[in-house]
């Protein structure tokens, strides 16, 4: 069975599951995370940002968990590892601006780039 055989087997039998209870347990669950620091009115706290690679219908993309919006995802494709390549001179990659509504989101860019780079050489 290939990795991608895998992946998707693992994400139907946690689509399965999660169908059965209704909801997901994020605490319950062992995710891949990311550092993160959101700000929010003035007020900063580092937190981890966790994710998740799924299929959809334009090819698979990194899902973030517990963002600020519920909304944070990318397609892992050549114009965002482009993007993340010409990132040189910063710490942070921005997942979310933030707003009144929202507090700004900012994810370790090494650590981001990490994921992507290892998530593209499998899928694409």
């Amino acid at each position: 069975m290939s990795f991608k055989e895998l992946i998707k087997n693992l994400e139907n039998l946690r689509i399965e599951e999660e169908n059965k209870q209704g909801f997901c347990y994020l605490i319950d669950k062992h995710y891949a995370s990311i550092d993160a620091v959101e700000t929010f009115n003035g007020q900063v706290k580092k937190r981890q940002v966790h994710w998740i690679c799924e299929q959809r219908t334009h090819g698979y993309a990194l899902i973030l968990l517990n963002g600020v919006t519920g909304h944070e995802g990318w397609y892992i494709d050549k114009h965002f590892i482009e993007t993340l390549s010409q990132e040189t001179d910063c710490k942070f990659f921005t997942a979310c601006l933030g707003c009144s509504r929202y507090p700004k989101l900012e994810l370790d860019l090494s650590q981001m780039k990490e994921v992507v780079m290892q998530l593209h050489s499998q899928f694409n």
